[in-house]
């Protein structure tokens, strides 16, 4: 009776990821032209959709992992310090665009920019503007 209880969930375990593999998707942006590109400026022309809900679905988990990702980064800024964070959602609302003002010193500033796949949580921009 184990055996039986332990190859159903085995069973059931593989069809629910044939399932999400199955559904695995990616969506493709209109061609940019390379004499224009800028790299910080211009999304990817696809972006992959890999699972059925997104992995950074809100602007409160889009700041979080922000946060944690420039932390990481620059870990002498406090970037707790640094809110609000300019957050919004671009490429057919599969992209989290996320700005973080920075004074260094008396009206000098570092803008920090990181771009996140919704659906997966991939960085796919990450830059600082002096």
């Amino acid at each position: 009776m184990e055996t039986k209880k332990i190859k159903l969930v085995i069973v059931f375990v593989f069809a629910t990821f044939s399932i999400i593999q199955g559904t695995a998707q990616e969506i493709v942006y209109p061609k940019i032209d390379s004499a224009t590109k800028d790299p910080i400026t211009d999304i990817p022309k696809t972006v992959e959709y890999k699972f059925g809900k997104h992995l950074v679905p809100d602007e409160e988990t889009a700041t979080t992992y922000a946060q944690i990702v420039l932390q990481k980064q620059y870990p002498n800024t406090d970037f707790s310090k640094l809110k609000p964070f300019k957050v919004e959602l671009i490429g057919k609302e599969m992209i989290w665009d996320i700005t973080v003002e920075h004074e260094v010193f008396d009206e000098k500033f570092t803008y920090y920019h990181l771009r996140i796949n919704r659906n997966n949580g991939a960085i796919l921009n990450f830059w600082a503007d002096k």
